[in-house]
């Protein structure tokens, strides 16, 4: 008897660590928490909840590399877009020449996120990524590249990205959101 309920409970243990939800205290499978550290280093790093799959993907001017986004949410003024970029192809992507459409002036040693909007289409407005105190000032966004250590990525890599927004009005919840490299229509605001 005693035997029959220690082979139950190694069974129940093997079923628990083998299920994709795992037991109670994981993190739901659907969505994962990431942090981005930012270029512009005193907003500090910031976080979001990221899902698994994303709510959209588009190629880019990049062949063999997709657009996938993820989070277009609104928290008071902002609204952050966390995306990534996807090797779909079957060679390595140079991902200075992939991302220098990301940065409205790319520099020669680095590409950041910051030309990442929202373009509300009824409104004829474009809400572009904060930069902290002028057009060569940092962004409010990811670093895409640099030229010490990102020469290029794989085949089905994947690399996540975030810019901080400036929001629409509360009464737009739908958007286009362009990145230079790709454009989305038709994306709902979250929150």
């Amino acid at each position: 008897m005693i035997a029959g309920r220690a082979v139950a409970a190694i069974a129940t243990v093997l079923t628990l660590a083998a299920s994709p939800s795992g037991c109670a205290g994981d993190q739901d499978a659907t969505t994962r928490p990431m942090t981005f550290h930012l270029d512009a280093a005193t907003a500090g790093p910031v976080s979001a909840d990221v899902p698994a799959k994303p709510m959209a993907t588009v190629p880019t001017s990049t062949d063999g590399m997709d657009f996938e986004l993820y989070v277009v949410k609104r928290t008071d003024a902002m609204v952050q877009v966390v995306f990534a970029l996807h090797n779909v192809g079957d060679a390595d992507i140079d991902l200075g020449y992939a991302t220098e459409d990301l940065d409205e002036n790319p520099a020669v040693s680095v590409h950041d996120a910051r030309r990442v909007a929202l373009v509300d289409g009824t409104g004829l407005k474009e809400y572009k990524t904060f930069i902290e105190d002028g057009d060569d000032s940092p962004c409010l966004c990811s670093h895409t590249w640099t030229a010490i250590g990102d020469s290029g990525f794989g085949p089905g890599v994947r690399r996540y990205y975030v810019a901080e927004v400036a929001a629409p009005p509360a009464s737009v919840d739908q958007v286009t959101v362009r990145a230079g490299v790709a454009t989305v229509p038709g994306v709902r605001i979250e929150g």
